[in-house]
């Protein structure tokens, strides 16, 4: 019952801080664009990843909720989607995952980390842990990571804890991969 009430209090306070979010893009965008309360709007590149389905967290949510029933398995089912945002299932033979909240991803997402071509991610996909690439990765030794990003206490982006390149405690998506 600890494990419970501890998930569903992070679910109400990811719903609280989507809900901020979104009344502010809703204030951004109806502020004209000379406006000089615009400079506190996030940039307009941002905002589009969730149209692009570049952020994975709106149709996580909208998963773990129930305002989407078990969306399709992601993979060939991407390629016919009709919109990069739709949400899909991590294919766990490709991608290793738990729980559906970290097993809930977007088609763009999808497409970008298990494609051949390394992947680049923006820097706010980074932080929110959106990425997931899947060549040359492998689970981060935990002497590699604080105590606060340990899979124990934090195991996005998958469930399992974040991925370093093969060998070094280099972050999956880092740009020193050539130095690997």
């Amino acid at each position: 019952t600890n494990t419970m009430s501890r998930l569903l209090t992070f679910l109400a306070l990811l719903q609280l801080v989507s809900s901020v979010l979104l009344e502010k893009e809703i204030a951004c965008n109806e502020m004209p664009a000379n406006d000089i309360r615009t400079a506190t709007c996030a940039d307009p590149l941002l905002r589009d990843e969730i149209a692009l389905g570049l952020n994975s967290l709106p149709v996580r949510l909208s998963v773990v909720s129930g305002q989407i029933p078990s969306p399709p398995t992601c993979g060939s089912w991407c390629a016919t989607a009709p919109d990069p945002a739709s949400p899909c299932k991590m294919d766990e033979q490709v991608v290793p995952c738990e729980t559906d909240f970290y097993c809930t991803t977007t088609c763009a997402l999808w497409s970008m980390f298990t494609g051949s071509d390394r992947p680049t991610q923006s820097c706010a996909m980074f932080s929110r842990f959106d990425g997931y690439p899947t060549s040359g990765v492998e689970l981060c030794d935990e002497a590699c990571l604080l105590p606060e990003i340990r899979k124990k206490r934090y195991p996005a982006p998958t469930g399992h804890g974040l991925g370093c390149q093969i060998g070094t405690c280099y972050p999956a998506a880092s740009s020193m991969t050539h130095l690997a």
